[in-house]
């Protein structure tokens, strides 16, 4: 994510890429799916699913439509992050606590992000320019949101990159500090 080219990305294009375990993430990215292709927003998604999942919508008389069996290869990833300028972002679990890893990846990979997730608005990082939040599958506001321009298109937010989590897992931070 640190080294994907900025200057690429269409303010109406809008990516997510994930596993599909439940039918609650499959359902939202369709329910979003639906709602950029009425309002001219450009969006793509790659959701990979198991195939016991597979079966398990099979069995529950639901056809997943848009999934693979496989993940998404590298240059494609890559590419498809480029063009856009935010992602999609809906957690998979309902007990999740914290943020998703594509949160972190597209905050520092100077995308803007919308999501389900209300905690981030307690975030320093938060800003309504980077983040949409939305509730119950209603995503009014988000055409809007992605015409406004970030006020700070060129931040980083090293503190949040894989480096400084590293740094703090091993406690090189704490033994910097104590030398």
């Amino acid at each position: 994510m640190q080294g994907l080219t900025r200057d690429k990305a269409s303010s109406r294009h809008v990516y997510t890429v994930g596993n599909i375990v439940n039918p609650r993430r499959y359902d939202a990215i369709k329910a979003f799916e639906a709602y950029c292709k009425g309002h001219g927003i450009v969006f793509e998604s790659f959701m990979k699913m198991s195939p016991v999942v597979y079966l398990r919508f099979l069995r529950a008389g639901r056809i997943p439509r848009g999934v693979s069996l496989r993940s998404i290869k590298p240059e494609d990833f890559r590419a498809m992050i480029e063009r856009s300028s935010a992602t999609f972002d809906f957690a998979n679990h309902q007990s999740q606590s914290g943020h998703t890893m594509r949160t972190f990846e597209n905050l520092c990979g100077g995308k803007k992000i919308v999501t389900n997730n209300h905690t981030v608005r307690s975030e320093a990082f938060f800003s309504e320019d980077r983040i949409f939040v939305y509730e119950t599958l209603d995503f009014t506001g988000v055409e809007e949101f992605l015409e406004m321009p970030l006020a700070d298109p060129d931040a980083e937010f090293g503190e949040y990159r894989i480096q400084a989590f590293a740094r703090t897992l091993l406690g090189l931070e704490a033994a910097e500090k104590a030398a």
